[in-house]
């Protein structure tokens, strides 16, 4: 699991590079969304992860479960990057603090929503504040670094992109 954290520290610092911290729609960078594609993840079906379901996910060969202590240590007081598999193309920050507040935007957006998460068992629960119900799910590392977000009896149709140390964006 080192290689996974290793992945996906190395993923965070190559979206900021990218220009993933820029609010402007001026706003560079070379990831899918903005480039206006839908993210793309390398060895799993042509339609991607958001058609298939975690047990479904986790016969894709190099995906492998992640455990829940892990996802406590890299959400804890750090910002993830999540974005919609398909859809519309948008990369969402969001800071979870160690007392369980959530602070996120949309990568373009000026404002931010306060919300809340917490870890329920062997489930990472987020509730992303007045406009979304609260989802809950696991994880499921890909071959390339990602986590893809499955909730319970559903769809993997989030990835996260990356994590970043602290509250990153000062959310």
């Amino acid at each position: 699991m080192a290689k996974l954290r290793l992945s996906i520290l190395l993923l965070g610092g190559a979206l900021l590079l990218a220009g993933c911290q820029t609010t402007g729609e001026g706003g560079g960078g070379t990831d899918a969304s903005a480039r206006g594609q839908a993210p793309q993840v390398a060895a799993l079906p042509p339609q991607g992860a958001g058609t298939m379901t975690r047990e479904q996910l986790l016969q894709v060969e190099g995906t492998e479960a992640v455990q829940i202590e892990e996802i406590r240590h890299y959400f804890t007081g750090n910002t993830a990057y999540w974005e919609p598999v398909g859809g519309t193309p948008k990369v969402y920050a969001s800071y979870y603090e160690p007392s369980g507040a959530q602070r996120l935007r949309e990568r373009r957006a000026q404002e931010t929503t306060t919300g809340a998460w917490r870890i329920e068992g062997e489930h990472f629960c987020h509730h992303p504040g007045e406009d979304g119900s609260e989802l809950c799910g696991s994880f499921v590392a890909t071959p390339e670094g990602l986590l893809a977000f499955c909730v319970e009896n559903g769809r993997c149709d989030w990835l996260v992109v990356g994590i970043n140390e602290g509250n990153s964006l000062g959310l």
